[in-house]
């Protein structure tokens, strides 16, 4: 018992077959390739917003940086200001002078030594003047910590070494000292055309 379909169930159904074709044309030629091409930008827009990150995170730390530059080129700064660019021996020994008698410390002896380079760093690095004083002085043991301590928190660099302390007699409170002290400056000659 077959039934024959009627012209018009027959147009319908060829109907639905065209539509169903022009639909998988459709999905195919406009459909698919936007998918395909929707995908891609996706991942695309992914990348970038990573790189975007990467680069926001980037630039923080690069602010980060700028400022940690900034200190370090203060901080060279006031380095360079404690440090002279020229010997003044006669500077250096009339502070030494005054630091001396605001801690009631006597010099008995004062014989500048020979000047000596210091290299700092590699080829184009630094070349720095350690100017040695031998001093020889009274004081008692509280001056001569205080005349110490005032040199080396001086504000130009300097350090004090080779301390020798002889005590004079078992009564007296003031003792015989040897030390050096060691003052610093730049090398006009040895750190470029930029430095003076």
């Amino acid at each position: 018992m077959k039934k024959e379909l009627s012209a018009r169930e027959q147009y319908r159904i060829a109907g639905l077959i065209l539509m169903f074709i022009i639909a998988v044309f459709y999905f195919s030629l406009v459909v698919h390739p936007q998918l395909k091409r929707l995908i891609i930008l996706t991942a695309q827009e992914k990348a970038l917003r990573h790189r975007i990150r990467s680069v926001e995170e980037l630039n923080k730390d690069k602010e980060s940086l700028d400022k940690d530059i900034q200190k370090i080129k203060d901080r060279l700064d006031y380095f360079e200001e404690q440090l002279p660019s020229q010997v003044n021996i006669p500077q250096i020994l009339e502070s030494l002078v005054t630091i001396a008698k605001n801690c009631n410390v006597n010099f008995t002896a004062v014989e500048p030594q020979k000047i000596e380079e210091i290299r700092v760093g590699e080829e184009g690095g630094r070349t720095y003047l350690e100017i040695p004083i031998k001093l020889r002085l009274e004081a008692g043991y509280h001056e001569l910590g205080r005349f110490i301590n005032r040199i080396e928190n001086y504000p130009r660099f300097m350090k004090v070494n080779k301390i020798k302390i002889e005590e004079r007699n078992l009564n007296s409170k003031r003792h015989s000292a040897d030390l050096t002290v060691n003052a610093f400056a730049l090398s006009e000659a040895h750190n470029g055309p930029n430095k003076k």
